[in-house]
């Protein structure tokens, strides 16, 4: 006999919000296939595996169709197999990942500039914000004719 567990358990064995588990089920992750008499979901612990991969897959960053297929191909391929596709979608990932490093360093060195910038400029009293031009990076050294602020 499969064991069955109802939503409530399988949130808590998960960590998973039970929103989540019917969002999955929604989305063909999980599909329970039996339900009490009274409509209560049952799950199996096959079912709590692949929510347990879904969740863990979500968190390593790999988006709602690469968890589809990530589920799909544990269940139809060999270990050895599956190990390589898996491998294959870790670098994929680890790659997206140092991409946003790099942008967000970039990001960050652009808003210590724009700090640094900011910090030298000389607004002039009474001269409203919206008549100053836009122009934040001026390369200037001497900030009295920021373009910021004149």
């Amino acid at each position: 006999m499969v064991h069955a567990t109802t939503i409530g358990e399988v949130a808590r064995q998960t960590g998973l919000a039970v929103s989540a588990i019917r969002y999955y089920e929604a989305e063909g992750i999980v599909s329970p296939a039996t339900r009490t008499e009274g409509g209560y979901r049952l799950f199996s612990d096959a079912d709590i595996r692949r929510l347990l991969l879904a969740k863990q897959a979500r968190h390593l960053g790999l988006s709602l169709r690469e968890v589809k297929d990530l589920i799909r191909d544990v269940s139809t391929l060999d270990c050895a197999t599956f190990a390589g596709e898996l491998g294959s979608r870790i670098a994929g990932q680890r790659a997206a990942v140092a991409a946003r490093i790099a942008e967000l360093r970039e990001l960050e060195t652009t808003l210590e500039a724009l700090e640094a910038h900011l910090g030298n400029c000389a607004c002039h009293p009474g001269k409203a914000a919206a008549d100053c031009a836009i122009t934040l990076f001026d390369e200037k050294e001497d900030h009295d004719d920021c373009s910021l602020c004149l």
